[in-house]
């Protein structure tokens, strides 16, 4: 889990801030634990992110649940 947020830092370097948005509260642990485990400088932020404003839905993937995506960007 959170497996961008574990590559990524690697870029900023050990000085720098990686910047995770995570709003499935089912994978929020995983993400935080993962970033503790690897000794991560990351800012975890429990929200989504996209080109409009308003309030979506997350839709899990039938084939990853785990996994989930907004509502074709329509806002709700």
């Amino acid at each position: 889990m959170g497996y961008r947020t574990v590559k990524l830092p690697s870029l900023v370097g050990p000085s720098g801030l990686s910047v995770a948005f995570e709003p499935n509260p089912e994978i929020n642990p995983f993400v935080e634990r993962n970033s503790m485990r690897n000794r991560l400088s990351t800012a975890l932020h429990k929200v989504a992110l996209g080109d409009l404003i308003g309030v979506s839905i997350p839709a899990l993937q039938p084939r990853e649940p785990r996994s989930s995506e907004l509502g074709g960007g329509r806002p709700f």
